[in-house]
């Protein structure tokens, strides 16, 4: 985060952070998965994915800590954002030329993205922009940094 955060700083831009995790330090996230299932974290080393929740407060304090100039827009869950950025427009648009079967599971991964139960609260998105260019697409407008 401190190298992103340094190009930003001395390049300007913006960057979108998106991984599951919560606002604040959690304990034993470590987990492991195989086949979208979980599994055991020693089981079959090499072939499951070993991973833990994100603190997104840590990756903000790095932020701020490597550059003052920089703007760290709130935390929020990936549903809310999506929705902000119109996937329902995304979706129709993806729906107008795709056959029967094809609808079924364009309309069933849109919801896998934003629902409640699925990845729409289990995913956050944070942005961090140069200074002074306002909040980014997919934040309310009168969104202000921390």
């Amino acid at each position: 985060m401190e190298q992103i955060a340094n190009k930003l700083h001395n390049q300007g831009g913006a960057a979108l952070i998106i991984d599951y995790g919560e606002d604040h330090p959690q304990e034993n996230t470590l987990q492991a998965m195989a086949n979208q299932k979980t599994a055991r974290v020693l089981e079959r080393p090499g072939e499951v994915d070993i991973t833990s929740h994100v603190d997104f407060s840590a990756l903000r304090d790095v932020t701020k800590a490597a550059s003052d100039k920089l703007q760290v827009f709130p935390v929020v869950p990936q549903g809310m954002f999506l929705i902000n950025m119109n996937i329902e427009a995304r979706m129709h648009s993806l729906l107008k030329g795709a056959e029967d079967e094809e609808k079924e599971a364009i309309q069933r991964q849109a919801m896998h993205l934003v629902g409640e139960d699925k990845m729409g609260l289990l995913f956050k998105v944070m942005a961090v922009t140069q200074e002074g260019i306002g909040a980014p697409a997919g934040w309310p407008e009168d969104a202000v940094s921390e």
